[in-house]
């Protein structure tokens, strides 16, 4: 038993007691603990819920320090504060304060002075004395008071009116007399400062204006026009009338609001613009001339801003559709920075593009499929002083026969069936920048000579066009055909060949550069498992071996295509390939496991044993390994290499 007591106790403090607080409490409203506290209001405590629900002064509690509580035999509490005695209908949670205005020897209780008798008389102390009162004694008034309008004011001084305000239906104001005011009573006698208020002028307030126990409506800067001002009231125990009080206000507008002003005005109008139109007749025929000569001159003008209108139309569709293809290349994937590689083959190759890309000159990418020729000429662009202009590309492999023509040097509005808005071409796009043809032998013989006039004078016309347009565009083409075999079967000009042989590159196809496999494989792993989320770790030798002894007829991206979907497949942290296993007479040993760190590091100590551990400088492993001398030492310091 004690120890439910004291359970009991803990958790009235835990959730009743706040500093500088005291609290009383009583069992009443079905096993409910009431708690009064110094400065923090009312607390009720459910005991089978734990539910704690506080009555404030923002409840209308009179006063947060409750000094006393007692219960009537109705459900209510009666509650002693600083501020008066206040009853609590527990059941809905409305309270009513009893002041000396009531009949009360003070207002001020003091702490745990109470008692309640066997009849139910209530009994509390206070700093006069004590009261003693049966709650059933204690009757609210349910009469509703009758409501007057005592007065009307005009700029706060009272309007004459021709008879008693309480007989006339209607005061008429000018527009001038816009501020006034009413003054209003409920008569109610039993306490009539705490008489509750509200009004409301029937077109002026959207809604009833609660005044509380101010007697007085004011209303400033009113429209003219005819209004209803209603007020009602209530007694001090909150009983309403609805009705209450009404009077009409009507206030005339000035005269110049009036109808017969405005008609008059608009027939003054109507009669001064015949009297202006029929000079403005007399006045046509002595400026026509003078017109006539103005019209000649704003002609010439016209035609000097069309032309330039145009020009603004021109390069404004020049601007949408240099947008419209960078938002697109936006979303393609380049990785022209990750240009991965160790071989000798391959680093005179990007010896070459350094050499070419600061020039103007054409250049002729040769390459298997997939050895990245579009990856080359993204860095020749980049490295170029046009790499702030767009680098536009065309696959004229993937073109219709048909639409290719336009596709690179545009159309005019009805050019052919469908054109139904003029179109930019690539060529054009490319103004300033830098054009890539990929897979120019597959360039329709008919086009070869149109692209052979763009080379050599820079001009064209689109289609269905007449005007010369020219252009200053780098091209750079691409191909994995033999462009001279395909000029001894007719099916490629000679003329064009060289000019686009300029500068050719020959990208090595990836069988010539095993030593880059390993490299492309860690490359690759790293990039798709970072995609689908995996964290593949080690790549046996063994595999490496089996990569490095296939031929890769499609070169880098067959092989980024074998990694991918080695990563999905997957299951662990060991990259494994599953059902494709190429014929390469390999024998398949038992797999010895290294992982990708451990494979990044081996590749570092390689390449710092042939420069004697010289790490920048030209001949250093920085250099090799096209990194900056800042990164490798990072590297070098995260993988433990040291000389």
């Amino acid at each position: 038993m004690g120890d439910r007591r004291r359970s009991k106790r803990k958790f009235v403090d835990r959730h009743f007691r706040q500093r500088h607080q005291s609290f009383r409490q009583t069992n009443r409203d079905s096993g409910a603990i009431w708690a009064g506290t110094f400065g923090s209001g009312l607390n009720r405590l459910d005991p089978n819920t734990g539910q704690v629900t506080r009555y404030t002064d923002k409840e209308g509690l009179p006063d947060n320090f409750v000094k006393s509580i007692l219960p009537d035999e109705n459900g209510n509490l009666w509650l002693g504060t600083d501020k008066g005695l206040s009853k609590l209908n527990a059941k809905n949670g409305t309270f009513k304060t009893y002041t000396v205005k009531d009949g009360l020897l003070s207002n001020q209780f003091l702490s745990g002075a109470y008692h309640k008798d066997k009849n139910g008389r209530l009994f509390f102390g206070g700093d006069e004395g004590v009261i003693a009162f049966h709650p059933d004694s204690l009757k609210d008034n349910p009469h509703a008071p009758p409501v007057v309008i005592t007065r009307f004011n005009v700029f706060d001084k009272p309007l004459a009116l021709p008879a008693a305000l309480s007989s006339l239906g209607e005061i008429k104001l000018s527009y001038r007399q816009n501020f006034f005011s009413f003054d209003f009573v409920a008569l109610d006698f039993a306490a009539p400062m705490e008489n509750q208020y509200a009004y409301k002028l029937e077109g002026f307030d959207p809604d009833w204006v609660q005044s509380g126990t101010r007697r007085f409506a004011s209303y400033t800067n009113v429209d003219p026009g005819e209004y209803v001002f209603r007020v009602k009231g209530s007694n001090s125990d909150g009983v309403w009338n609805e009705q209450g009080a009404a009077i009409n206000i009507v206030i005339t507008p000035p005269f110049w609001q009036t109808w017969w002003f405005r008609a008059l005005a608009v027939f003054s109008v109507l009669a001064a613009a015949y009297t202006w139109h029929q000079l403005r007749i007399r006045r046509v025929e002595e400026k026509r001339a003078a017109l006539e000569k103005q019209v000649k001159e704003r002609t010439a003008f016209a035609d000097a801003l069309q032309h330039a209108l145009n020009e603004v139309e021109n390069l404004k569709n020049r601007l949408e559709a240099e947008n419209v293809y960078l938002q697109d290349e936006i979303k393609l994937e380049h990785n022209f920075g990750d240009i991965i590689s160790r071989s000798e083959a391959l680093k005179k190759v990007l010896h070459k593009v350094e050499q070419v890309a600061a020039t103007e000159a054409t250049v002729l990418i040769l390459g298997e499929s997939g050895t990245g020729k579009e990856l080359l000429a993204r860095a020749v662009h980049n490295l170029s002083e046009r790499r702030d202009r767009p680098l536009v590309k065309v696959n004229c492999a993937t073109l219709p026969a048909n639409l290719i023509e336009s596709e690179l040097f545009g159309h005019e509005k009805g050019a052919f069936t469908g054109a139904i808005a003029r179109k930019i071409g690539r060529f054009e796009l490319a103004d300033g920048g830098t054009i890539f043809l990929d897979e120019i032998g597959e360039l329709p013989p008919e086009l070869q000579a149109k692209l052979l006039r763009v080379l050599q004078e820079g001009e064209f016309e689109r289609v269905g066009g007449q005007q010369t347009l020219r252009v200053n565009t780098r091209v750079i083409a691409a191909t994995n055909r033999d462009l001279k075999a395909e000029i001894a079967h007719g099916r490629f000009r000679e003329d064009l060949y060289y000019r686009l042989h300029v500068f050719p590159i020959t990208i090595p196809p990836l069988r010539e550069r095993r030593d880059d496999i390993p490299l492309l494989i860690s490359h690759f792993v790293k990039k798709y498992s970072a995609r689908t989320g995996k964290k593949i770790e080690t790549v046996s030798q063994n595999l490496i071996g089996t990569l490095q002894a296939y031929d890769w007829p499609g070169n880098v991206r067959e092989l980024e295509n074998v990694i991918e979907r080695a990563v999905i497949v997957s299951q662990g942290k060991q990259l494994k390939l599953d059902d494709w296993l190429p014929h390469t007479g390999v024998r398949m040993n038992a797999p010895a496991m290294i992982t990708l760190e451990d494979m990044e590091r081996n590749h570092i100590i390689k390449v710092l044993e042939q420069t004697n551990w010289r790490i920048s400088g030209e001949r250093g492993a920085a250099k090799m390994l096209n990194i900056n001398a800042s990164t490798l030492r990072s590297r070098m310091e995260k993988l433990g290499i040291k000389k």
